[in-house]
């Protein structure tokens, strides 16, 4: 064996080493392999304390051979052990190890180094080809996210009303609200989200919808009385029919869109609210409780109920031909007797 510097291959080969980079010297000669013969390109080995290594490009096999197949040192100088160790060594350098699933021993192929070298090939640049598709893959996002990322810089007010209007929707389907939110704009959401994700520039008018959304009132509050009948409304939805329910959250939706509801929104919207009142209309008023709130001696006839209390309505009354409104105990009320 030609070797005199065995020892540096047989050391790495015992521990974890790795392979750091080429080194070239001015002119053949200018540099020494740690076998002890001239070389003018070095190839540069850490041990595990980071001592550096050069080996020459006929010599740098020996420490992967070794390491990986566990090989007697006296086979290290045949021709075909050599072609097929260089394979590793390409590995090595090429950061190919993550795109290898397995690399063959020698002895699954009964000790033939020359059949071993084929596969070995086959097995790098096969890896190669996944290394670089990947690496485009990557360099392709990359471009793309760049890409991304500079347009919400250009256009930050329509990306950040993009965002804060998905987390609007986010918070309403957690809070289990969508229905609040109009077939309408749900298409719109779709669409704008979509055209930014795009790399779309949206119009001022689709802004001033998506402000319009991100401003949309998630909770009921009763400051106004269409508010009041919305809440009392919403409060008992589960006891509604589905027709009842479709009509309070459609207006809903268009009272938090717009702020109002038509006269004959606001009907239907008394009619379901106080639909178990109707039960009073027709009923009685003792002449007592109808001196008192309006001052003449006679019954009063309830014809419409507006609002309840456990123990009064809030009632519309007719009393000799005028009507009344005020608030009556329900136990000076008389019901009519069913059939």
């Amino acid at each position: 064996m030609t070797s005199i510097n065995i020892d540096a291959s047989l050391m790495l080969a015992s521990q974890d080493f790795k392979y750091v980079g080429e080194v070239e010297y001015e002119q053949f000669g200018g540099g020494m392999c740690v076998e002890g013969h001239p070389i003018k390109y070095g190839i540069e080995l850490a041990d595990e304390n980071n001592n550096i290594y050069v080996f020459g490009s006929t010599c740098v096999y020996k420490p992967y051979v070794l390491k990986q197949w566990k090989l007697d040192k006296e086979m290290l100088d045949n021709p075909n052990v050599i072609r097929a160790g260089r394979n590793l060594w390409i590995i090595a350098r090429d950061g190919l190890s993550d795109y290898i699933s397995e690399i063959p021993h020698p002895k699954d192929y009964e000790w033939d180094f020359v059949k071993l070298n084929e596969i070995l090939k086959q097995i790098v640049s096969k890896a190669k080809s996944t290394k670089k598709a990947k690496e485009k893959r990557l360099l392709k996002e990359a471009s793309a996210k760049a890409k991304v990322e500079d347009f919400r810089k250009r256009n930050k007010i329509q990306h950040d009303l993009v965002v804060k209007m998905a987390q609007k929707l986010k918070t309403l389907k957690e809070e289990n609200k969508l229905q609040l939110i109009s077939d309408w704009d749900h298409e719109f959401i779709i669409s704008v989200i979509n055209q930014h994700n795009s790399l779309r520039i949206l119009s001022d008018k689709q802004l001033k919808i998506i402000q319009r959304i991100i401003n949309y009132p998630t909770e009921i509050t009763g400051d106004s009385e269409i508010e009041k009948l919305l809440l009392s409304a919403t409060k008992k939805l589960n006891t509604l029919n589905e027709r009842e329910q479709e009509f309070i959250l459609s207006f809903q939706r268009q009272y938090y869109a717009k702020g109002m509801l038509s006269e004959k929104q606001m009907e239907v919207l008394h009619r379901i609210i106080y639909s178990d009142n109707n039960k009073y209309v027709g009923a009685q008023m003792t002449k007592w409780i109808t001196e008192q709130k309006t001052g003449i001696d006679a019954i009063g006839i309830i014809i419409s109920v507006e609002a309840k209390t456990e123990k009064a309505l809030l009632a519309k009354f007719k009393v000799e031909d005028k009507v009344y409104k005020n608030w009556i105990p329900i136990s000076q009320v008389t019901l009519l007797e069913k059939d």
